[in-house]
């Protein structure tokens, strides 16, 4: 008489565990598809703010510019007339 399974429920136990392991394995698989689209989603996301941010600096630093350059020829203007 012995206290563990037989051959045949062994081989049935060893079956089983490889079919849910083997889903267990898709089902990860899935998610880390499902989970890397979402990031790469998200990444793109912050990389176009990120670019947004610098064109919008960008375009700060030029209506600066641009404004320094209009009181410069309005004074340049007024001491012409004056």
């Amino acid at each position: 008489m012995t206290d563990g399974p037989g051959p045949a429920e062994l081989e049935r136990l060893i079956e089983r565990n490889h079919r849910e392991t083997s889903a267990d394995i898709l089902d990860l698989k899935s998610q880390l598809t499902t989970n890397a689209t979402m990031f790469t989603a998200t990444f793109d996301k912050y990389v176009l703010v990120a670019v947004y941010a610098v064109e919008i600096a960008a375009l700060r630093t030029r209506i600066d510019k641009l404004d320094d350059e209009v009181t410069s020829a309005r004074r340049a203007s007024r001491q012409a007339v004056v």
